[in-house]
């Protein structure tokens, strides 16, 4: 299993999707600013998806096709009413909205999270769960993604302890 430090160190390496990201981050950011009861547009799915797809975005374009810029609306704006204290709950009842969305899978829903709320949520897919968990893994469910994301969150509670440690020093 990979050390926090070298998990930092990895969020942190430039990429050329890096400025993508980046970019599309603060767009997503510029707009729960000012957008009251937050929600995401046809569009703005359809960018997160582009990003997240890459080449495979076409692959479902016939099942995402029946989601109209009402459905997103109000899916994406139930998904992120959703607040609790519980962070398995609350990524549990989000993702599940989010998956009822024809053509949206559980990795393509992180993606979403991730976008809107990059310092809560990350994105999964089987690059980064192998990284993480040692073996290789293709599909995944709610349950797959609580458990990256408790991972990811104890490994990123543990670099920032070691940080605390290490400036202290």
């Amino acid at each position: 299993m990979p050390h926090a430090s070298q998990i930092i160190a990895l969020r942190g390496a430039p990429t050329v999707e890096a400025g993508h990201t980046a970019r599309l981050e603060q767009w997503i950011a510029h707009v729960r600013q000012i957008r009251k009861g937050f929600h995401l547009t046809k569009v703005e799915f359809d960018e997160i998806l582009r990003w997240k797809l890459g080449d495979l975005f076409s692959r479902q374009e016939k099942l995402r096709s029946a989601n109209t810029n009402d459905a997103i609306r109000f899916t994406t704006r139930a998904a992120f009413a959703i607040e609790s204290g519980d962070f398995d709950y609350e990524l549990e009842v989000r993702v599940g909205l989010l998956t009822a969305l024809p053509g949206v899978g559980v990795p393509v829903a992180a993606a979403v999270l991730a976008i809107c709320e990059p310092s809560r949520y990350a994105v999964l897919d089987s690059t980064s769960w192998e990284q993480l968990f040692g073996k290789p893994k293709r599909s995944f469910t709610i349950k797959d993604y609580k458990k990256f994301m408790q991972l990811v969150n104890r490994l990123a509670a543990n670099a920032y302890a070691d940080r605390s440690v290490a400036k202290a020093g």
